[in-house]
């Protein structure tokens, strides 16, 4: 209700296809939303990775992300579509850790992890993640 989403509808599609040791998916989403504030708005975001992966310990996806949210645009002059490109690498040592390096434009706005929700921001650069569990 925050956000004056009355509707929201969310489709999407998985294909994976095992070459030997290497396993090549491609992911696409797409969802239709409607916005009223007074003034009805509808618009679509998109999102859609192709990956390579080797087993279990390496890891590439390049990705894209799209949107026509009238909310995203700083001024008239934008595109009417904003995209959002980016190359993942992940690699994995060990069960235990996990290092995954980012490059390119992350579009912001909530995440939910297991029931926990924050605000992640914009992004644009190359970010480093190393994880481990224990």
């Amino acid at each position: 209700p925050f956000t004056g989403e009355k509707q929201r509808y969310t489709g999407g599609m998985n294909l994976e296809k095992e070459i030997s040791e290497y396993t090549v998916g491609l992911d696409f989403e797409l969802q239709a939303v409607q916005r009223d504030f007074g003034v009805i708005e509808n618009f679509q975001n998109l999102y859609t990775s192709l990956s390579l992966y080797k087993g279990s310990k390496f890891g590439a996806s390049i990705l894209i992300e799209a949107s026509n949210d009238s909310f995203l645009k700083e001024s008239d002059t934008e595109p009417n579509w904003l995209f959002y490109p980016g190359i993942i690498l992940n690699f994995k040592p060990v069960q235990s850790s996990n290092i995954s390096l980012f490059a390119g434009k992350r579009r912001g706005g909530p995440a939910c992890n297991s029931g926990v929700c924050y605000d992640v921001l914009d992004f644009q650069g190359i970010e480093l993640r190393l994880s481990s569990t224990f």
